[in-house]
């Protein structure tokens, strides 16, 4: 579901600006957890519990853009 850069993950060329945009708040939020050793969950489960608010947050900074 989710792509790779810096991380390791593949990205396609079919990839969404929110979907390359998702993948790097994710990495943000991964790597900030580990730093304070707090547990992670998947991609999935991370956009499962925060979309409605990733989906708002996204069009907002389009917005500012």
């Amino acid at each position: 579901m989710f792509f790779t850069t810096a991380h390791g993950e593949s990205m396609k060329r079919s990839d969404t600006a929110f979907q390359i945009w998702l993948q790097r708040i994710y990495m943000d939020h991964k790597d900030e957890a580990n730093a304070y050793g707090f547990p992670t969950c998947d991609a999935a489960t991370y956009f499962r519990m925060y979309k409605y608010w990733l989906k708002r947050e996204f069009r907002h900074q389009q917005k500012e853009a």
